[in-house]
């Protein structure tokens, strides 16, 4: 009798933990990915009447292999440009992040 009262807690306990991680999960997830719209989002008002393409890094490129896939005069402006929209620091990209390339006509 008590074997079987010991079990059913056990297993009400785990159902619970089991709950509380999924829902923690699932705020995590929220939450890092409204911080990744928020960074795409917080791009300077000037920029309001510009389109953007967004951009997905892949492996081996850097911002002047980006920058080549653009007609633009001047690429080390446009490089700039791309850090400055993006708010990065250098030039260090890595696969998988997401820029914000400024359309201009």
């Amino acid at each position: 009798m008590q074997r079987n009262y010991v079990y059913k807690r056990n297993k009400k306990r785990f159902k619970l933990n089991l709950r509380r991680i999924f829902l923690l999960l699932i705020f995590i997830c929220t939450f890092f990915s409204g911080v990744m719209l928020k960074k795409v989002e917080n791009i300077d008002n000037k920029d309001d009447n510009i389109t953007f393409a967004i951009h997905t890094v892949v492996s081996g490129e850097t911002l002047w292999t980006i920058a080549n896939n653009y007609d633009y005069d001047n690429k080390s402006s446009f490089i700039k440009e791309i850090k400055r929209i993006n708010k990065l620091d250098n030039s260090k990209i890595y696969p998988g992040y997401k820029l914000a390339i400024p359309l201009y006509e």
